[in-house]
């Protein structure tokens, strides 16, 4: 999901809760905040299953990563977009959905 519809440059601008307050109001901003990490965290459940279990696990704790907040998430999130696996199966559901690749700091 998260992969579908993020901007090409999520990863050069990082949001946090200040950011979803101020652009959509302080209700529907704390209620925001709450609903993505709640479904992140549900997804990062569902990967640790999945590592045990066939499916994508990594990059669905990639992803559930993606949505929650915590302290330094933006720099664990290039680690793990910078490595060739993970940055080659986000090049290709970028591609599938028609969408621009994510653009990644080089390092």
């Amino acid at each position: 999901m998260f992969i579908y519809w993020a901007p090409a440059d999520i990863f050069l601008k990082p949001r946090t809760l200040a950011y979803s307050v101020r652009t959509k109001g302080a209700v529907f901003g704390y209620g925001y905040f709450i609903l993505k990490n709640a479904l992140g965290g549900l997804q990062l459940l569902a990967g640790v299953v999945m590592l045990f279990t066939p499916g994508q696990g990594v990059l669905t704790i990639f992803m559930g990563l993606a949505l929650v907040d915590f302290p330094r998430k933006q720099r664990l999130l290039l680690h793990l977009a910078s490595k060739p696996s993970v940055k080659k199966a986000l090049y290709r559901l970028r591609v599938k959905v028609k969408k621009e690749p994510f653009d990644l700091p080089d390092f």
